[in-house]
């Protein structure tokens, strides 16, 4: 039987078990949901103009195990991935690359300055020990400063929920001997939170290599740790830690090799938090530090980022209407690349303060203005701004507008390796967005279009061997669709879609953003079947996706582009109740076993099928 006719099937199979409820309730369901990333306070999603997803640990539960393969089926995010878990994995925020993206985890930034760009890699962190997750979509420099001119990914770990102490277990096997583990204890009190989560999983993988035969395996262990007490009724003190293990075994473009990364990252966060009458601060000290060790061509390269933040923040609720937010930073990035034939290392110091205005002058009305300024040791200083506002016309209406300027600041290897040039200058960018968002019973469907423009970007030149620096646009623009509904008293329907145009723009010539699908979409049904088994089915579909390599077999050497093909990918996943805190879990990814690729010459895991337990306690 043909693919598609097995997905029309299963789908009209789960959409029939839904009919029975198909009388939908006529309350609407309140946007009271909070986000803690689209301002630098807390802000009520109904109130901010950001376009913003908030990803509950209900919904976690329900996700793959790769963190990259489920985020890619929320909107406006992509995947590209040199191969199975573990390997080298970036998420595109309507197009843009990576390194354009913020990711931090408890607070603490994960991103990987000794990168050829400062950016995190997705591939060794799985969804496994984690309560919460906000992508905060479009230009953030206003608040985030470099590196967030596409957008910000805000991860959460395991927090209890109730008072007293508390914990859950999750073990889950798999295909290609994989397993999977994570647990949590916590104490919560009046005065006090604790929360500690481990997680570890193991896997023979696939070959990364598409048409490989030899298996890239992975195995990685986080561990990640919380604590806060309020010392007095005004003072509260808290700390964060964070560590990181993997190691994969990875191959190149065109053959299997043995190749592998180790890598290390270890972070940590302590902050203050105090009252002074009516005004708010935080002090905070953050650190990370990533370490690998690459061996690739037969040769061994270490990598090592160092990344400090001191940081003060302060918030002053002038009335029920007006609240001012504002802030210092003052950063420190030391990175060193050791190879066999050279070491490269070297460190930028930046200085930033903020300041950010949320004003309601009416009941139905909301705007934020932000402005930040920071200071580089190289190039001086820079500034960014945003202005949003969610306007609601009627009490199941919001209509949002932002319109933000961002910048990207060279990395340290752009700078300071054997390839790059320290007279480079930072990216700006511009960015705009509207978007309309209606309120339904048991969810909401919203619209939102986009463009962003990134000036000055900063390339590699296949035949220089080097960085270089162009005047030339790199725009990104489209609409971005995302809803959810219930569809009777046990069941609801979700689904995600993104139009997405990338164009790269360098000089006269002008070519497809690379690994920016023209077209991803996402549908699926959530629900129970009785009283104990509860079900997820969802597919995703992504069209319109070019790669590019570089053609040496000429000089001057070509930027090739390929056409790469459409895919369809399938997630079952199912739950049933064992007692009142514990369950049996059945997933299968990718259901149908497609054979596809998100990066030229590099495979993806067919079907997967995993099996487990959970329980809370």
């Amino acid at each position: 039987m043909p693919r598609l006719s097995r997905l029309a099937l299963v789908s009209a199979a789960l959409a029939a078990a839904a009919v029975p409820a198909l009388a939908q309730e006529d309350e609407v369901t309140n946007l009271d949901a909070i986000s803690v990333a689209a301002s630098a306070e807390p802000v009520k999603l109904s109130r901010t103009g950001a376009t913003v997803t908030v990803v509950t640990a209900e919904e976690i539960e329900k996700a793959p195990l790769g963190f990259g393969q489920y985020l890619s089926t929320l909107p406006g995010i992509t995947l590209s991935a040199n191969g199975g878990l573990g390997t080298q994995t970036s998420l595109r925020v309507r197009g843009l690359p990576a390194y354009y993206l913020g990711t931090r985890i408890d607070g603490i930034n994960v991103t990987d300055a000794a990168n050829p760009q400062v950016s995190y890699s997705f591939g060794g962190l799985t969804t496994a020990g984690l309560s919460r997750i906000e992508v905060l979509r479009g230009a953030q420099s206003a608040l985030y400063g470099s590196e967030a001119v596409a957008g910000v990914i805000d991860i959460t770990s395991w927090r209890p929920e109730t008072e007293g102490a508390s914990g859950q277990v999750a073990l889950e096997a798999g295909t290609r001997d994989t397993h999977s583990g994570s647990a949590s204890v916590g104490l919560k009190t009046e005065r006090t939170e604790l929360a500690l989560t481990a997680s570890r999983t193991v896997t023979d993988g696939i070959s990364a290599y598409a048409q490989g035969t030899e298996k890239d395996g992975f195995n990685g262990t986080q561990i990640n740790a919380n604590a806060r007490h309020a010392l007095t009724e005004n003072l509260t003190i808290g700390a964060a830690a964070l560590v990181q293990d993997t190691s994969v075994a990875f191959d190149n473009t065109g053959a299997d090799a043995d190749n592998r990364a180790d890598s290390r990252l270890r972070g940590g966060r302590v902050f203050a938090q105090f009252d002074t009458g009516a005004v708010w601060h935080e002090l905070s000290l953050a650190r990370a530090r990533t370490e690998r060790d690459v061996r690739e061509y037969g040769s061994d390269t270490h990598f090592l980022s160092d990344r400090d933040t001191l940081a003060y923040a302060g918030r002053w609720a002038a009335r029920d209407t007006l609240s001012l937010n504002w802030g210092l930073e003052h950063g420190q990035d030391d990175f060193s690349v050791a190879s066999s034939w050279s070491t490269t290392a070297n460190g930028i110091r930046t200085t930033a303060a903020f300041a950010e205005a949320l004003w309601a002058p009416r009941a139905d009305l909301d705007l934020s203005f932000a402005l930040r300024h920071d200071d580089h040791t190289l190039f001086g200083g820079h500034d960014s701004g945003r202005l949003a506002l969610a306007w609601r016309p009627e009490a199941d209406w919001v209509l949002r507008a932002v319109a933000a300027t961002g910048f990207r600041a060279p990395s340290p290897y752009e700078l300071w390796s054997s390839y790059g040039k320290p007279t480079f200058q930072p990216e700006t960018s511009r960015s705009y967005e509207i978007g309309a968002e209606r309120l339904l019973a048991g969810g909401s469907i919203s619209a939102t279009l986009f463009e962003t423009r990134v000036e000055d970007q900063i390339t590699f030149d296949s035949n220089t061997f080097t960085y270089v620096q162009q005047a030339g646009t790199t725009k990104s623009q489209g609409i971005e669709l995302a809803g959810k509904a219930a569809i009777g008293a046990n069941w609801s329907l979700f689904g995600a879609y993104a139009y997405t145009d990338v164009t790269v723009r360098q000089g006269t010539a002008e070519r497809r953003g690379a690994r920016a699908p023209r077209h991803n979409l996402t549908l699926g049904v959530d629900g129970r079947i009785g009283a104990r088994l509860d079900a997820r089915f969802s597919v995703t579909h992504v069209a319109g996706l070019w790669d590019e390599y570089v053609d040496y077999s000429s000089f001057p050497y070509a930027t090739m582009q390929q056409k790469m093909s459409d895919y369809t990918v399938a997630t079952l996943s199912m739950s049933y109740a064992l007692t009142e805190t514990a369950a049996a879990t059945l997933r299968v990814e990718n259901l149908f076993d497609e054979s596809y690729q998100t990066a030229r010459n590099f495979g993806q895991p067919g079907r997967t099928l995993y099996v487990g337990v959970r329980t809370k306690f």
